[in-house]
């Protein structure tokens, strides 16, 4: 029989079936076995009947479940091919899905059906209490399959969610997964073999995949030298496949929500880049790390960390330096670029390892901006032709064309470096009792606390999480103050305001402080507003999908590269308002205006030291906007020069080099800077 009447018959049968259970509860009548019978006689019982050899399993029922949650599930036969029929209670439709054979091939769908899932509410099925039948997490493809919405919505409004979908019919058939593979998230043409290898742009990317999202909407699929790669080009979308642990919670027990949780993270592994993992040994570094225990536990103790020790602990260090590098810039304006580097570097060594760095040339520093060099040219798969030919890592460095190989040799040095130097250093240190408050003093005291020895292991995830958070840290916030200052530059009408409002809340009578924070509307906006208005990742680090899943109508195949398009979203009007190219803090003192957070990462690779990095930009920003103002440089005939703003290419998206003036806005700044110098 043609496929058209198949599911003709289908969803026939699925709404007299739902019709008969509806008119049967709204009569008050007992759920019992005969009312599925009955449902299934009233299809056409020449395409539809009920199976014997499933009957144990042809009602499974919960009494008590909240309107909109599934009361039925009915097995059918239909043409040779076994379906589901899932009832909804007060909802005239069904939903079908098939059964899937134990022999699937794909482990998704596998797992879902071959998993005992554990609730303590929903005994059903004869099973012993506590135990769900086997083929019950079908409810969760239902959910999960339906509609990409379901997870944006509260569970009072499944119903109204599910009517607007009326019945869809998803079948797992292995003609029906071709079919569903045809139908991969829309993207550009490509050519045969190379598909879009010559579509992919050479710069600015983010604004290519930001045309594309217009065109394709919220996913666009690339294929480029099979390397399946989708861009996702919206926060709903983004959280959809990032972020549905929370909204997972509110369907399922919590029990059930945990066994979930590895169908969450099927989104938050990363690609073995050969470059970085094999060539450069980076691969202990964790926004690089892949999915697994190791990462699981560099994760842990970092949020180990910050749950036991207040931010604010902080705030003396932040603020100090922050002042060194006003007196460095009031000194000699010219360099900010290298003052705020060495500022953001000096904070993190110092919360990392309770190290003071010279204030010039000094070693770790140096080692910091090798590495962070490395990772900027590395991290994009295919920047070298390794990624593609991994045999290539094992030419020597003498072989004509092996330049990567040189630079690996020059870059390994300073990322072992960065590695392993402090961390000895720190733990020499806390052995002879001198070390200094510090993440890696708590980290080790804690762990050493637990056992006299400490395992080899957890020692490596200290240091491996003590060496990201050097990386992590370092970089990120230097471009962004960088784009702040850009920024300012570009749009003296913010600044002006910005420092009025410095002015009336405390003058020039001292420094900022942390605790003005609260006091400074325009200035927290102004933070915010400059990781919105140019990511300094604008297409985030990929992550890379560790199953086949589906998302909506699409199919999307095991080890695709998903990018959240940060750029693209963060300029998205519905989120931001108008004007989205322009720099206007006043956006984010509206109330309905979110927190830029896509600057940070997604889901549960977000970055978790964000907040540290939000802290410093503010005392930073604050600081700077209260003692200078910034201002274009002037030509040879004394006028103000026009900056187009302009980024740089790779991971990381630093503005193009830029001139300008830095001048004091009073004469007590000198005094103020001199007083602070004399205090700390």
């Amino acid at each position: 029989m043609p496929a058209a009447p198949i599911r003709a018959r289908l969803l026939e049968g699925a709404l007299a079936f739902a019709r008969k259970r509806q008119r049967i509860r709204q009569q008050n009548e007992e759920l019992d076995a005969d009312i599925d019978s009955e449902a299934s006689d009233e299809c056409d019982s020449s395409s539809l009947s009920s199976l014997s050899s499933l009957s144990s399993l042809s009602s499974i029922s919960s009494a008590g479940r909240s309107d909109g949650e599934i009361m039925a599930i009915e097995p059918v036969e239909i043409e040779g091919e076994i379906y589901w029929i899932m009832d909804y209670q007060d909802a005239a439709h069904a939903i079908l899905l098939p059964l899937i054979p134990l022999d699937n091939k794909y482990p998704m769908f596998l797992e879902t059906v071959k998993k005992t899932l554990v609730s303590s509410k929903l005994p059903t099925n004869g099973q012993a209490p506590g135990k769900i039948s086997v083929f019950e997490p079908l409810s969760f493809i239902v959910y999960r399959f339906s509609s990409s919405d379901m997870f944006e919505e509260q569970r009072a409004r499944t119903i109204e969610a599910l009517e607007s979908i009326r019945v869809r019919h998803i079948s797992l058939s292995p003609l029906a997964l071709i079919l569903c593979w045809l139908r991969l998230p829309p993207g550009p043409p490509g050519l045969p073999i190379i598909v879009n290898l010559f579509d992919m742009p050479k710069r600015h990317a983010w604004l290519t995949f930001a045309r594309w999202g217009k065109e394709y909407g919220d996913l666009v699929y690339v294929k480029v030298l099979g390397i399946d790669m989708l861009y996702v080009n919206s926060e709903k979308m983004a959280q959809e496949l990032f972020e549905r642990r929370s909204a997972i919670r509110e369907f399922f027990e919590p029990q059930v929500a945990l066994w979930l949780l590895h169908k969450l993270s099927i989104y938050s592994d990363r690609l073995a880049n050969t470059m970085i993992y094999d060539v450069l040994d980076l691969e202990w570094v964790v926004a690089f790390t892949r999915y697994g225990p190791k990462w699981q536990k560099c994760r842990r103790l970092f949020h180990d960390y910050i749950r036991r020790n207040n931010v604010a602990q902080n705030w003396p260090i932040q603020s100090q330096q922050c002042r060194k590098m006003l007196i460095d810039l009031l000194r000699t304006p010219q360099g900010y670029s290298k003052y705020i580097r060495h500022m953001v570097g000096a904070i993190i060594m110092e919360i990392a390892y309770g190290v003071d760095v010279k204030p010039k040339d000094d070693p770790y520093l140096k080692m910091i901006e090798v590495t962070m060099q490395a990772v900027g040219e590395s991290a994009i798969f295919g920047s070298f032709m390794v990624d593609f030919i991994p045999l290539l890592k094992y030419i020597p460095t003498w072989f004509p064309g092996a330049e990567f190989q040189r630079k690996a040799k020059v870059w390994r040095e300073a990322i072992k470096g960065v590695l392993i130097r402090p961390f000895e250093s720190g733990k020499k240190a806390i052995e002879s009792r001198v070390a200094r408050p510090s993440m890696a003093s708590s980290l080790l005291h804690e762990l050493g606390s637990k056992r006299k020895d400490l395992p080899e292991d957890e020692e490596e995830a200290v240091r491996d999480t003590l060496g990201s958070t050097i990386i992590g840290g370092t970089h990120t916030t230097t471009v962004s103050l960088e784009i702040f200052m850009l920024a300012m530059v570009c749009n003296q009408d913010a600044q002006k305001k910005a420092q009025e409002e410095i002015d009336r809340v405390i003058g020039f009578n001292r420094l900022v402080e942390f605790e003005d924070r609260d006091s400074l509307p325009y200035i927290n906006a102004t933070v915010k507003e400059t990781l919105r208005w140019q990511p300094l990742l604008p297409l985030g680090i990929p992550h890379r999908l560790m199953e086949d899943d589906i998302c909506g109508e699409y199919f999307i195949p095991k080890g695709t590269l998903v990018l959240g398009n940060s750029w693209f979203i963060s300029h998205d009007k519905s989120l931001f308002g108008p004007d989205t190219d322009e720099f206007q803090p006043e956006r984010f003192l509206r109330p309905d205006v979110p927190y830029p957070t896509m600057a940070f990462g997604y889901g549960r690779r977000i970055c978790p030291g964000r907040q540290m990095a939000d802290e410093t930009m503010f005392i930073t920003i604050a600081s700077i906007l209260q003692i200078f103002s910034i201002r274009p440089s002037l030509d040879e005939q004394g006028r103000e020069v026009n900056i187009i703003p302009d980024f740089s290419d790779g991971i990381f998206s630093p503005p193009l080099p830029f001139s300008c003036r830095i001048m004091p806005r009073s004469t007590r700044v000198e005094e103020l800077l001199s007083e602070a110098e004399t205090l700390d």
